[in-house]
């Protein structure tokens, strides 16, 4: 077997190798005996392949249940307080965030279709913001969005700045925690799971693995079991001798669900 060369530029030796591949996949599905139905959900997943292959943008989606640690991990990834998190805060809408050097910015889509960027006079006025009141940073413009009772209005949210762990071609997708409780927070966190390279998913050490969250794993992310890390948070609320043990739990029950070989990685504060 001839080995693939790994390269980041798209245009690159492994393009044409995998255009090669996919139009072969291609004529093979056009030769075989399959019913329609199973001929027209095969070409489609090509065309997502084919779709995802001209991309060269790594995707990587970070979930979890509602009050999880996941906020507060990816402030910690961003080495920046960037995200509102606390007990009493929970993320409501998928929050994408991408690399921009020139300028810190912020794109709402509201439950209406419309599209309003920060900063901006438009979006001072459908938040309620007066210029000079509450702060002009983009940690306040965030917080205002996703704390208020805007945030029930908001259908995408697209966050830009200049932080080294996202790069030129790396995107990072907060997902709304889900639970039996979120109505519509599964069906984003789902959507989310369908564009990831990369699943990250928090997993308090207090509450590890929960039925809820079981149920995603071996559903939407059943297919990103080899492209799965999980991060276990809140250990600080146990005791520290109980720590290697619930590590040893989780990571267990995680080869139950057919994790082969877990990423696991503690982490407190």
């Amino acid at each position: 077997m001839t080995a693939q060369p790994i390269v980041k530029d798209p245009a690159g030796p492994w393009a044409p190798a995998v255009a090669g591949h996919l139009r072969w996949v291609h004529g093979l599905l056009s030769g075989l005996d399959l019913l329609a139905e199973h001929r027209d959900a095969l070409r489609s997943r090509l065309w997502a392949v084919r779709s995802r292959a001209d991309d060269p943008e790594l995707r990587v989606a970070v979930f979890g249940e509602t009050s999880s640690g996941k906020s507060t991990l990816l402030n910690a990834f961003l080495r920046r307080r960037l995200l509102p998190s606390s007990a009493r805060v929970t993320t409501r809408t998928t929050t994408v965030l991408r690399h921009r050097e020139d300028a810190e910015g912020l794109t709402v889509r509201t439950d209406e279709d419309v599209v309003l960027t920060w900063p901006s006079q438009s979006f001072d006025d459908w938040a309620g913001r007066t210029p000079g009141t509450d702060g002009g940073r983009l940690e306040d413009a965030l917080h205002r969005v996703l704390t208020t009772d805007l945030a029930d209005r908001v259908r995408g949210l697209h966050v830009l700045t200049d932080v080294a762990l996202l790069g030129g071609d790396v995107t990072v997708i907060d997902t709304p925690g889900f639970s039996v409780t979120d109505p519509g927070h599964r069906e984003l966190a789902e959507e989310a799971a369908r564009q990831a390279d990369v699943a990250l998913v928090v997993v308090p050490a207090v509450a590890a693995l929960s039925m809820t969250l079981v149920d995603f794993l071996t559903g939407p992310l059943r297919d990103h079991h080899d492209r799965c890390a999980f991060v276990l948070t809140k250990l600080d609320l146990l005791d520290e001798d109980e720590h290697p043990e619930t590590v040893e739990v989780v990571t267990h029950r995680l080869r139950e669900l057919g994790f082969t070989d877990p990423v696991l990685l503690p982490c407190a504060p």
